[in-house]
């Protein structure tokens, strides 16, 4: 876990770097911009670290789907998204309560942009939820695997969401790129990719 939010942080900074210098050459001041990111993709949840929370459990690949809105003033960025992750099980009935994670916060960050390329690394505050497994309270029986009962565990809170985003622009309304981001809380950090689709006034 801690491998791959220091591997989103750093394609973050080598993205800034290199669109830094590009901007530089370019010597274009930055205007008003604002779009929406759609995107879908993985996230890893770690166990918990806090022993007063209730559900301790390590999930990895939760599908994600994400939203973002965010403008950019000069350099500065402010955004608000939404994220929502839910365990997948197509081939097996799913256990009861199903995992899932929904991650809403407000994030500002700096941003560089060329005619080209995006990139941005943020920072902010927001509210998580969580909804995990606790005790297993009966199985279904005979051959069939999954849909087992367990106790339901809701965990709600304040969380830290960062992020860091490489977009590619070939025009002025479309955009498609990563969306990397992480959440620090005190019940289940986590972190993940979202490949996106952009849209609105990009340039």
């Amino acid at each position: 876990m801690k491998n791959k939010i220091l591997i989103i942080l750093a394609m973050g900074l080598a993205s800034l770097i290199y669109v830094s210098n590009s901007y530089a050459q370019s010597n274009k001041k930055s205007d008003r911009f604002a779009w929406v990111n759609l995107g879908v993709g993985q996230y890893a949840v770690s166990g918990s670290t806090d022993r007063s929370a209730t559900a301790f459990t390590a999930y990895d690949g939760l599908l994600t789907f994400g939203i973002t809105f965010s403008q950019q003033l000069n350099n500065h960025l402010f955004s608000v998204r939404i994220l929502n992750s839910k365990e997948l099980n197509i081939i097996f009935e799913p256990d009861d309560p199903q995992v899932s994670f929904l991650d809403m916060g407000l994030l500002y960050g700096r941003c560089l942009k060329t005619n080209n390329l995006m990139t941005s690394i943020s920072v902010g505050i927001g509210m998580v939820h969580f909804v995990d497994r606790g005790k297993l309270l009966s199985t279904r029986g005979g051959f069939s695997l999954g849909g087992n009962k367990y106790e339901k565990i809701v965990n709600k809170g304040i969380g830290i969401p960062v992020s860091g985003q490489i977009f590619i622009t070939p025009s002025d309304n479309f955009g498609i790129g990563i969306y990397g981001f992480a959440n620090f809380n005190r019940y289940k950090s986590g972190s993940g990719l979202l490949l996106c689709l952009q849209f609105g006034r990009l340039r």
